[in-house]
Protein backbone atom coordinates (compact mmCIF):
# COMPACT_ATOMS: atom_id res chain seq x y z
CA UNK A 1 0.00 0.00 0.00
CA UNK A 2 1.43 3.31 -1.24
CA UNK A 3 0.90 6.44 1.00
CA UNK A 4 0.04 9.74 -0.53
CA UNK A 5 2.14 12.79 -0.23
CA UNK A 6 -0.12 15.13 1.95
CA UNK A 7 -0.65 17.45 -0.67
CA UNK A 8 -2.27 15.00 -2.86
CA UNK A 9 -3.68 13.72 0.28
CA UNK A 10 -5.74 16.65 0.92
CA UNK A 11 -6.62 17.94 -2.62
CA UNK A 12 -10.32 18.52 -2.13
CA UNK A 13 -9.10 20.67 0.99
CA UNK A 14 -9.01 20.17 4.79
CA UNK A 15 -5.98 20.03 7.38
CA UNK A 16 -2.32 18.38 6.52
CA UNK A 17 1.20 18.05 7.49
CA UNK A 18 3.89 17.52 4.56
CA UNK A 19 6.82 15.03 5.63
CA UNK A 20 9.44 17.40 6.02
CA UNK A 21 7.75 19.74 7.81
CA UNK A 22 6.13 19.97 11.76
CA UNK A 23 3.85 23.02 10.48
CA UNK A 24 0.28 22.21 9.87
CA UNK A 25 -1.14 23.47 7.04
CA UNK A 26 -4.89 24.65 5.82
CA UNK A 27 -6.86 23.63 1.95
CA UNK A 28 -9.42 25.15 1.61
CA UNK A 29 -12.50 22.91 -0.20
CA UNK A 30 -13.31 25.57 -2.93
CA UNK A 31 -15.37 28.70 -2.79
CA UNK A 32 -17.36 29.53 1.22
CA UNK A 33 -14.84 26.66 2.02
CA UNK A 34 -17.02 25.87 5.71
CA UNK A 35 -14.10 26.35 7.94
CA UNK A 36 -12.71 29.35 6.70
CA UNK A 37 -15.49 31.12 6.47
CA UNK A 38 -16.82 30.29 10.14
CA UNK A 39 -12.92 31.21 11.25
CA UNK A 40 -13.45 34.94 9.24
CA UNK A 41 -16.59 35.24 11.09
CA UNK A 42 -15.85 34.42 14.07
CA UNK A 43 -12.76 36.38 14.39
CA UNK A 44 -14.54 39.59 12.86
CA UNK A 45 -16.94 38.81 15.61
CA UNK A 46 -14.56 38.51 18.19
CA UNK A 47 -12.56 41.31 17.35
CA UNK A 48 -15.15 44.09 17.78
CA UNK A 49 -15.31 43.01 21.31
CA UNK A 50 -13.21 44.19 24.46
CA UNK A 51 -11.05 41.74 26.70
CA UNK A 52 -8.01 39.46 26.20
CA UNK A 53 -9.54 37.52 23.53
CA UNK A 54 -10.37 40.78 21.07
CA UNK A 55 -6.69 41.30 20.43
CA UNK A 56 -5.91 37.81 19.58
CA UNK A 57 -9.45 37.82 17.37
CA UNK A 58 -8.01 41.26 15.96
CA UNK A 59 -4.35 39.12 14.82
CA UNK A 60 -6.33 36.11 13.29
CA UNK A 61 -8.46 38.38 11.34
CA UNK A 62 -6.11 40.61 9.98
CA UNK A 63 -3.63 37.50 9.05
CA UNK A 64 -6.84 35.82 7.65
CA UNK A 65 -7.68 38.85 5.50
CA UNK A 66 -3.50 38.87 3.82
CA UNK A 67 -3.87 38.50 0.46
CA UNK A 68 -1.47 35.59 -0.11
CA UNK A 69 -3.54 33.66 3.02
CA UNK A 70 -5.46 30.48 2.31
CA UNK A 71 -8.29 30.96 0.52
CA UNK A 72 -8.10 34.37 -0.91
CA UNK A 73 -11.79 35.17 0.92
CA UNK A 74 -11.13 38.69 1.35
CA UNK A 75 -9.82 39.28 -2.13
CA UNK A 76 -13.86 39.83 -2.90
CA UNK A 77 -15.50 40.53 0.46
CA UNK A 78 -14.88 42.95 2.76
CA UNK A 79 -15.10 43.62 6.35
CA UNK A 80 -17.61 46.35 7.34
CA UNK A 81 -17.46 48.54 10.54
CA UNK A 82 -20.36 50.31 10.47
CA UNK A 83 -21.38 50.03 14.57
CA UNK A 84 -19.60 48.17 17.25
CA UNK A 85 -18.23 45.11 15.87
CA UNK A 86 -16.82 44.08 12.00
CA UNK A 87 -19.09 42.29 10.41
CA UNK A 88 -17.61 40.15 7.14
CA UNK A 89 -20.14 41.26 4.18
CA UNK A 90 -20.12 37.71 2.44
CA UNK A 91 -23.70 38.52 0.14
CA UNK A 92 -22.91 41.92 -2.14
CA UNK A 93 -24.58 44.69 -1.21
CA UNK A 94 -28.16 45.58 -2.42
CA UNK A 95 -28.55 49.31 -2.73
CA UNK A 96 -32.27 49.14 -2.30
CA UNK A 97 -33.23 45.65 -1.12
CA UNK A 98 -36.76 46.55 -1.67
CA UNK A 99 -36.50 47.62 -5.12
CA UNK A 100 -38.15 45.18 -7.69
CA UNK A 101 -35.85 44.26 -10.91
CA UNK A 102 -36.86 43.25 -14.22
CA UNK A 103 -34.59 40.44 -14.30
CA UNK A 104 -32.53 38.58 -11.59
CA UNK A 105 -29.22 37.13 -11.91
CA UNK A 106 -28.07 33.66 -11.02
CA UNK A 107 -24.20 33.02 -10.86
CA UNK A 108 -24.33 29.30 -10.41
CA UNK A 109 -26.60 29.03 -13.55
CA UNK A 110 -23.69 30.72 -15.36
CA UNK A 111 -20.50 28.65 -14.41
CA UNK A 112 -20.36 26.27 -16.72
CA UNK A 113 -20.37 28.59 -19.37
CA UNK A 114 -17.49 31.00 -18.37
CA UNK A 115 -14.48 27.88 -19.02
CA UNK A 116 -10.88 29.26 -18.24
CA UNK A 117 -12.03 33.24 -18.40
CA UNK A 118 -13.53 33.10 -14.83
CA UNK A 119 -15.44 36.02 -13.33
CA UNK A 120 -13.49 38.16 -16.12
CA UNK A 121 -15.61 36.87 -18.61
CA UNK A 122 -18.38 39.54 -17.70
CA UNK A 123 -16.83 41.34 -14.52
CA UNK A 124 -14.12 44.26 -16.08
CA UNK A 125 -11.83 45.84 -13.35
CA UNK A 126 -12.46 49.40 -13.44
CA UNK A 127 -9.08 50.98 -13.03
CA UNK A 128 -9.86 54.32 -11.95
CA UNK A 129 -12.51 52.62 -9.04
CA UNK A 130 -11.19 53.56 -5.39
CA UNK A 131 -11.38 50.42 -4.22
CA UNK A 132 -8.16 50.33 -2.44
CA UNK A 133 -8.75 54.08 -0.17
CA UNK A 134 -11.39 51.42 1.50
CA UNK A 135 -8.71 48.98 2.61
CA UNK A 136 -6.48 51.64 3.38
CA UNK A 137 -5.60 52.20 7.10
CA UNK A 138 -2.72 52.50 9.61
CA UNK A 139 -2.35 48.88 9.27
CA UNK A 140 -4.47 47.85 7.12
CA UNK A 141 -6.69 45.90 9.53
CA UNK A 142 -7.55 49.38 11.32
CA UNK A 143 -8.99 50.60 7.89
CA UNK A 144 -12.22 52.61 7.04
CA UNK A 145 -14.36 50.39 6.70
CA UNK A 146 -18.07 51.94 6.81
CA UNK A 147 -20.01 50.05 3.68
CA UNK A 148 -21.20 53.18 2.54
CA UNK A 149 -18.26 54.51 1.70
CA UNK A 150 -17.34 51.30 -0.29
CA UNK A 151 -16.56 51.56 -4.18
CA UNK A 152 -16.57 47.97 -5.74
CA UNK A 153 -13.54 47.88 -8.62
CA UNK A 154 -16.02 46.29 -11.37
CA UNK A 155 -17.14 48.28 -14.09
CA UNK A 156 -20.96 48.19 -14.02
CA UNK A 157 -22.29 45.32 -16.15
CA UNK A 158 -24.68 46.62 -19.55
CA UNK A 159 -27.46 45.01 -21.04
CA UNK A 160 -25.00 44.49 -24.33
CA UNK A 161 -23.03 41.81 -22.24
CA UNK A 162 -26.13 39.92 -21.45
CA UNK A 163 -26.81 40.15 -25.44
CA UNK A 164 -23.65 38.57 -26.60
CA UNK A 165 -25.54 35.05 -25.46
CA UNK A 166 -28.83 35.89 -24.99
CA UNK A 167 -30.27 36.22 -28.72
CA UNK A 168 -31.77 34.42 -31.15
CA UNK A 169 -29.21 31.83 -32.00
CA UNK A 170 -28.10 31.88 -28.16
CA UNK A 171 -28.60 30.32 -24.52
CA UNK A 172 -32.47 30.86 -23.11
CA UNK A 173 -34.16 29.92 -20.26
CA UNK A 174 -36.87 27.72 -21.05
CA UNK A 175 -39.66 27.00 -18.22
CA UNK A 176 -41.58 23.87 -18.29
CA UNK A 177 -44.99 23.11 -16.46
CA UNK A 178 -45.58 21.25 -14.06
CA UNK A 179 -43.44 20.96 -12.00
CA UNK A 180 -42.48 24.55 -11.96
CA UNK A 181 -39.03 24.51 -13.21
CA UNK A 182 -36.86 25.38 -15.89
CA UNK A 183 -33.86 24.26 -18.20
CA UNK A 184 -31.00 25.86 -21.04
CA UNK A 185 -31.37 25.64 -24.67
CA UNK A 186 -29.45 27.00 -26.77
CA UNK A 187 -30.46 27.79 -30.32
Amino acid sequence: MEIKPAEEWVSAGGWYRPAESFTLYYRPNGHADPFLVAWLTASAHLSGIFGPGALAARDALQRLSDPQTAGLCMKCHTVDENGARPVIRWRPVESEPKAKTFTTFNHSAHFSLVRDAGCQMCHRINPAAEYAKYFSGPTGAEADRDPSRFASNFSPLSKALCLRCHKPGGWRRLFTLPPLSYRWEHG
